[in-house]
């Protein structure tokens, strides 16, 4: 008797709630009318809503997937799949590259024990997603799992997928491209606020590329996090991050040693070891013994005529 072809149920119904939650993706793209440039829109759900569907799993040497992206991403003509299957030990079972066809079907042979990892990076360079082509990576793996026939009791085996969900690895080359850059675009005035990659808010998809020039977004405003902490540049927990001072400062030398910035030394021009470079003080200065001559007033290092001259000529002199 022929083996019944068993449906993954869960998969079956998660596919359908996602499509019944996302019942069109929104085709549409950059157009320009008579000067007037639209604000570029959404041609792809974000890769966390897709995760792939077994669409045959019963026959223990073939399996049958389903991608989601072939639907929910737009024009599908230039839907990318790159697929590589392997097993437990890293070998290929199977690789193939697929244009606009979200199913891939292939035979193989391996232990119904071993567990088959599946990896699938679908990219449309037409498709915008956070205003980069998309790029979309969902890495999985396959077992067979062995169930039973309510009422028969008889077993039966599935491939069962592990649930994986797609990951963004679109990266633009940088956040600001000139060239997108038009002084001249007129913009729909549509608050849809879009945070920039450069951390500016834009009131809309529109105004991020050809006012910001930015090259990605999220929706929604920029959200800044103030926070308190250590203002002080020469404290050892410094935060430059910290908006308001919140009094944790710590300094050295108990809490830390003296950073080469500010560095500790003898500070006093007249020590015999000043230190010109030192910033701190550290009570290291030291003073040899006085060299006075008593009664040199003309500092030739000679006590002469010339200074009890100078001593006369003082004598009786009021001091201020």
């Amino acid at each position: 008797m022929r083996e019944p072809i068993v449906l993954n149920l869960l998969h079956l119904r998660t596919m359908k709630k996602l499509f019944q939650t996302i019942h069109i993706a929104m085709l549409a793209a950059t157009c320009s009318i008579h000067g007037i440039v639209f604000s570029q829109v959404t041609t792809a759900v974000d890769c966390d809503l897709m995760n792939l569907v077994v669409n045959v799993g019963s026959q223990p040497n073939m399996i049958s997937l389903y991608h989601p992206g072939g639907y929910l991403t737009w024009p599908p003509s230039e839907n990318v799949m790159e697929w590589e299957f392997t097993d437990s030990d890293g070998n290929i079972i199977h690789e193939e590259v697929l244009v606009d066809n979200p199913f891939i079907t292939f035979e193989f042979d391996i232990p119904l024990t071993d567990t088959m990892f599946v990896s699938v990076l679908l990219t449309n360079d037409s498709a915008l997603l956070n205003g980069n082509p998309l790029a979309c990576l969902i890495e999985d793996y396959l077992t067979w799992e062995i169930s039973t026939w309510p009422n028969s009791g008889e077993e039966y085996g599935t491939w069962t997928l592990g649930g994986s969900v797609g990951v963004d690895v679109s990266e633009p080359a940088s956040c600001i491209d000139e060239d997108l850059i038009d002084p001249n675009a007129i913009c729909p005035a549509v608050f849809e606020p879009v945070c920039g990659c450069d951390g500016v808010t834009y009131s809309n998809e529109c105004e991020a590329t050809y006012l910001g020039g930015v090259t990605s977004w999220e929706y929604g405003p920029c959200v800044v996090v103030e926070y308190g902490g250590c203002t002080y540049p020469q404290a050892c927990n410094f935060d430059p991050g910290a908006a308001f001072e919140d009094g944790s400062c710590t300094f050295p030398p108990e809490a830390c040693a003296w950073p080469s910035a500010w560095a500790a030394g003898c500070t006093y021009e007249d020590a015999e070891n000043y230190d010109d470079s030192a910033a701190v003080d550290d009570g290291s200065c030291t003073w040899g013994p006085c060299e006075v001559c008593v009664g040199d007033l003309d500092g030739d290092a000679v006590v002469a005529v010339t200074d009890v001259l100078i001593l006369l000529s003082a004598f009786g002199a009021e001091c201020p």
